[in-house]
C-alpha cells in the first residue's frame, strides 16, 4: 500500500488501493507558497507510514519541484536537492522561481 500525490492540474487518476490527494498545479507556472506548504504537509503525514509517489504529467517539472521542496524542508540545500533528484530522474526541469521560493521559505543557500 502507498500514497499518490498528483500535482498535475490536467491529469485525473483513481489509483486502486492507494491513498490519493490532488493539488492542481499548472505546468510552467510558479508554485504558490500555500500550495507548496500543502504538498509538503501531505507528504510528511504519509511518508512516515508508507511510500509516497509525487506525480505530474511528465514527471520532470511540477513533481520534481515538490520533491526538491520536500528535500529542502528536511535539511538539503537547494543545489544538493536538485542534484539528488536529477540523479534519479532524467530531464528534471524545476518550475520557474522555485529556487528563490525555497531559499526564502526554508532559509537555504
Amino acid at each position: 500500500m502507498g500514497s499518490v500525490l498528483n500535482v498535475a492540474e490536467e491529469v485525473e487518476v483513481s489509483p486502486p488501493n492507494l491513498k490519493y490527494h490532488k493539488i492542481p498545479l499548472r505546468d510552467g507556472i510558479p508554485i504558490p507558497p500555500e500550495r507548496m506548504r500543502e504538498a509538503l504537509e501531505w507528504i510528511r503525514e504519509h511518508i512516515v507510514r508508507e511510500k509516497v509517489l509525487v506525480a505530474c504529467h511528465y514527471g520532470v517539472g511540477r513533481s520534481a519541484s515538490i520533491i526538491i521542496g520536500y528535500l529542502c524542508s528536511i535539511g538539503f540545500g537547494y543545489q544538493e536537492a536538485l542534484d539528488f533528484v536529477s540523479s534519479k530522474r532524467a530531464g528534471v526541469n524545476p518550475i520557474p522561481g522555485l529556487e528563490e521560493t525555497i531559499r526564502k521559505s526554508f532559509n537555504h543557500t
